[in-house]
């Protein structure tokens, strides 16, 4: 079945399903409370956002599926 798939910037209502693909990913839940997993994807998402400057959320049925973010730098001088 093909699915497509939609680009948009980050909007605070994605957070939630992010966190929660950052916990099923990295299987918080396997080392720590269901509490404690779900504050550790909190933070490393918040985190990840914080340091970047290009966002882009991938939506697949209108629905958060991934996300994909870059942090542009600009070096002057040599």
């Amino acid at each position: 079945m093909n699915k497509l798939i939609f680009l948009r910037e980050f909007q605070e209502s994605d957070r939630h399903t992010l966190e929660q693909i950052v916990r099923d990913t990295w299987n918080y839940d396997r080392f720590c409370s269901p509490k404690t997993a779900q504050k550790l994807a909190r933070a490393y998402l918040s985190s990840c956002l914080a340091d970047q400057t290009y966002t882009q959320v991938a939506l697949v049925d209108d629905k958060p599926a991934g996300i994909i973010m870059a942090k542009y730098q600009c070096f002057y001088g040599f």
